[in-house]
């Protein structure tokens, strides 16, 4: 593998990571607004994205990929 086709590799591993992300963001607001109602979804919400926000943080600082950002923030999200 070159060089370009390494940094294809990674771009679409990226895109699939935020692609993931977003859908288990929007899931999981829908879920908590179905399950707790408007105003406490949103504060569960908050709190998800805070956790996941700050764990993203923490690997970004040990240089791990957004690959791997992404897939932390969801599992946040299924073990929440």
């Amino acid at each position: 593998m070159n060089g370009t086709s390494l940094w294809r590799k990674g771009m679409e591993m990226h895109i699939l990571g935020m692609t993931l992300l977003i859908k288990s963001t929007i899931l999981s607001f829908i879920a908590k607004t179905l399950q707790y109602g408007k105003g406490d979804a949103f504060l569960g919400f908050l709190q998800w994205q805070n956790s996941c926000v700050e764990t993203a943080n923490i690997l970004k600082q040990q240089h791990l990929s957004s690959y791997v950002r992404s897939k932390t923030c969801i599992g946040f999200h299924i073990t929440r």
